[in-house]
């Protein structure tokens, strides 16, 4: 009886094929996890810009639906100014309470993105910038507000155009 040695194929990969392999996924990860990072950083000032223009615009519908003036107050600065206020007046401006209430009346952007600058005037002397919602739903005065990400990003701009009748604009930017 014979017995025939039969020679085993091998199977898998070798220690090279794998190195290769792994080397691959290291390079494209070197590429694509800083990508993602900006994408990130990105989006959080798209999420401020669209969070503040909506509650601009619901602001306006309630100010027409309910026959109140709405005053949205904002600081301006230097990387410190994230918080937004609403505040009512059923009489024509004189005194201001929070609305809808003191604990939801105040908002707060993404901690990336802040209110650098507006051309908005102060209206209550609390060096603030102030925009004013009217009961027929017009703007007063008209302006802009600029917000930027605190990010190395392409687009760390958002420069928000509110006009005369509630229009509002938005377009973005890079700044140096």
């Amino acid at each position: 009886m014979r017995t025939y040695f039969r020679k085993y194929t091998e199977r898998g990969y070798s220690l090279i094929e794998m190195l290769i392999v792994l080397a691959l996924v290291g390079i494209l990860s070197l590429v694509i996890v800083p990508q993602f990072a900006n994408f990130a950083k990105a989006n959080k000032l798209k999420t401020s810009l669209r969070q503040f223009n909506s509650d601009v615009r619901n602001l306006r519908q309630l100010a027409i639906t309910q026959n109140l003036r709405i005053r949205i107050t904002f600081p301006t600065g230097p990387r410190n100014a994230r918080q937004y206020q609403s505040l009512q007046s059923t009489d024509r401006g004189v005194t201001w309470t929070p609305y809808p209430t003191p604990s939801r009346s105040r908002k707060t952007l993404d901690p990336l993105v802040y209110f650098s600058s507006s051309t908005f005037t102060d209206v209550n002397a609390d060096t603030q910038p102030d925009i004013i919602l009217l009961p027929n739903g017009m703007i007063n005065p008209a302006g802009n507000v600029v917000m930027r990400a605190d990010a190395p990003i392409m687009q760390n701009q958002a420069t928000i155009t509110i006009g005369p009748t509630g229009r509002i604009q938005s377009v973005t930017s890079h700044y140096p």
